[in-house]
């Protein structure tokens, strides 16, 4: 893991610093009410990256019945290509696999990046769905893991 690189538990007192750093271009009344689910803990839980103490990460974790959806993963545009969203990753897909059999996650066709990573993770294709993330309808790949894949997959990142 990147020097310096902490990832702790999203906490209320985080949400100005997560907005500025992980959504800048996102209105802050959209990340309030995001951030809002997360600190109500019912069945979310956001996860901040932290390089030398500021700010440079964030990913949520929530438990549906049968899977466990990571969503709302970011990076701070300057630290990223840096392994910060892969230990983001593995440590929510930790959570996840502890509390469910699969794990699912949903990224525009059009981020080949972050589709990319989360296919290197061992992630495989399960269907597409038209939706709008903000900039109009666009195709949106869910991608599930299996629990049992993650030891594997782990280890093939190595």
């Amino acid at each position: 893991m990147l020097e310096g690189l902490a990832l702790r538990p999203y906490v209320e007192t985080d949400a100005e610093a997560v907005r500025r750093a992980c959504f800048p271009q996102v209105a802050p009344e959209r990340v309030h009410e995001m951030l809002a689910r997360v600190a109500a803990g019912k069945r979310s839980v956001g996860v901040v990256a932290t390089l030398d103490a500021q700010v440079v990460g964030f990913g949520q974790l929530t438990l549906w019945r049968r899977v466990a959806e990571i969503s709302d993963l970011s990076v701070t545009q300057a630290q990223r290509g840096r392994g910060i969203g892969t230990a983001l990753l593995k440590h929510l897909i930790a959570l996840g696999a502890a509390q469910r059999p699969v794990i699912e996650i949903g990224v525009a066709q059009r981020n080949v990046r972050a589709l990319a990573l989360y296919q290197r993770l061992g992630f495989r294709h399960d269907r597409t769905l038209l939706l709008d993330l903000g900039q109009g309808v666009e195709p949106v790949l869910y991608l599930t893991l299996s629990v049992r894949s993650v030891s594997d997959s782990a280890e093939a990142v190595r």
